[in-house]
């Protein structure tokens, strides 16, 4: 899936995805998840990234991206600062 920046931004604005990379980031295979992104699923040939954040009450919330997604939301948040 070709990713947009816009697409990136309207899930940063609908709080799906973090406008700020300013928590704990893991990687390791993938596990079947969905990407939060582009929605396709993260199998065990693909690298998961994993997101550790927290919402707007505090809560701490865990976002999964593929490879690919991952990249692009850094290149996005970096335009934001």
């Amino acid at each position: 899936m070709h990713l947009t920046e816009e697409l990136i931004q309207r899930k940063i604005l609908e709080g799906e995805l973090p406008a700020n990379f300013n928590g704990r980031t893991r990687a390791g295979h993938g596990e079947g998840h969905a990407c939060k992104l582009c929605g396709e699923k993260i199998d065990a040939s693909k690298v998961e990234y994993e997101i550790e954040g927290r919402n707007a009450a505090g809560a701490t919330r865990i976002i999964r991206l593929d490879g690919e997604c991952f990249q692009a939301w850094l290149v996005q948040t970096d335009r934001n600062h």
